[in-house]
């Protein structure tokens, strides 16, 4: 997950989340687009799922980059500045999201925030 959200203008939100799929040669089917609509609803933007980028806040597009990284679960998740540009109580509640379900792979966090990377280090995964 890059600073910077990487979404592509063209695709709706939910298109963006499911674009590992897609690139994988996968079909997009009712399960991947369930689980895709779970992430969103976990990030708090169910209701933008057929929303443009251009249409979120920069806060909005970043929850959607940290749902299209959990959604290719892969067991090693590299995180430049993941929560950068997102409030202090949205990153904490995103922080909590990403831990739990990240708790089984490798993370790589790039961060400038000191607290962050402590609470990061103190996750028992």
């Amino acid at each position: 997950m890059a600073q910077q959200d990487l979404l592509l203008p063209w695709l709706s939100v939910i298109d963006n989340v499911c674009l590992a799929s897609r690139l994988n040669g996968k079909k997009v089917d009712d399960v991947t687009h369930q689980k895709a609509l779970v992430l969103l609803d976990q990030v708090g933007l169910a209701n933008k799922a057929t929303a443009r980028p251009a249409e979120l806040s920069g806060g909005q597009r970043q929850r959607v980059a940290l749902a299209r990284t959990l959604m290719q679960n892969k067991p090693v998740v590299l995180m430049d500045e993941p929560f950068s540009a997102l409030d202090a109580v949205t990153r904490h509640k995103l922080q909590e999201l990403a831990a739990d379900l990240l708790k089984d792979k490798t993370v790589l966090l790039i961060t400038h925030d000191p607290q962050e990377a402590c609470a990061w280090e103190n996750k028992s995964w």
